[in-house]
């Protein structure tokens, strides 16, 4: 249970490692979007979208999940 411990411990050290000395990347292109609010898409940079990402209002930041949008399509109610 230990060695299971300090495994955890060190795989979440090398991460939180990763996401400070390289956030560019991070957030990988294909990830997310920056769009303006007339839908325009902005070129991407990592380091500097990050920043904005952790300094924004919430109501400046829309989640979407493509996982969960394909899952609505499938099994979601019907529009008629």
């Amino acid at each position: 249970m230990e060695k299971k411990r300090y495994v955890g411990a060190l795989l979440l050290a090398a991460g939180l490692f990763w996401k400070f000395m390289y956030p560019q990347y991070s957030l990988p292109e294909k990830m997310y979007e920056v769009k303006e609010e007339d839908g325009t898409v902005l070129l991407q940079d990592g380091r500097r979208d990050l920043a904005g990402i952790l300094s924004a209002d919430k109501e400046s930041i829309t989640l979407r999940f493509a996982a969960l949008e394909q899952f609505q399509t499938w099994f979601g109610e019907k529009e008629e």
